[in-house]
């Protein structure tokens, strides 16, 4: 698959959450990356296809993306 860079990170993030949701599923925790434009999906309002459903299952979970340069 080719996804841009954006999308690679965020699939991590899905990919991460979905086998560990388990451990994580009543916690909040921080998810800290070196790409900073993950911050900016939460404002994503009518996101579709897949991007749209990424973003619906990591809204069911408590946690907050912090960046380092």
């Amino acid at each position: 698959m080719l996804y841009c860079t954006t999308k690679k990170e965020l699939y991590a993030i899905v990919f991460f959450i979905h086998q560990y949701r388990h451990y994580i599923a009543n916690d909040k925790f921080l998810v800290v990356t070196d790409h900073s434009s993950l911050r900016y999906w939460q404002r994503f309002r009518h996101a579709e296809g897949q991007l749209g459903r990424w973003l619906s299952f990591l809204s069911s979970y408590d946690f907050e993306v912090d960046t380092i340069p």
